[in-house]
């Protein structure tokens, strides 16, 4: 494995986290993603549970470092009233989901010990 500086931030993945009662409307919200910018990122279905270190409901998108800039200005139409966390990918998961980590909307506590 490649651990040059320059190679370790070219993925990013965004988590999109929503209330279990929300998730009929954030179907539809999935579905906007999935029309509108299909291109830019790969998209995975909702996880109606949390996984590791994700506390809540999301979905997740993964993508490349340069179209960073239109994901996020995709998403803050959601910012107000949902919590997204892009972090990059890296051997190290406690500084890519902590240190590394971009918040939009509100900040929610990660479970970093299933990190650890």
């Amino acid at each position: 494995m490649d651990h040059r500086p320059d190679k370790l931030f070219l993925i990013y993945h965004l988590h999109f986290f929503f209330d279990l009662e929300e998730t009929e409307y954030v179907h539809k919200i999935h579905e906007k993603v999935t029309n509108q910018i299909s291109h830019l990122a790969k998209i995975f279905p909702l996880l109606l549970r949390p996984a590791g270190p994700l506390p809540k409901p999301m979905f997740m998108l993964e993508f490349s470092k340069d179209v960073m800039s239109e994901i996020i200005l995709f998403f803050k139409q959601y910012e107000e009233n949902y919590s997204i966390l892009i972090h990059p990918e890296l051997a190290n998961e406690v500084l890519a989901h902590t240190d590394h980590s971009i918040w939009m909307g509100k900040r929610i506590p990660l479970r970093l010990e299933y990190l650890t």
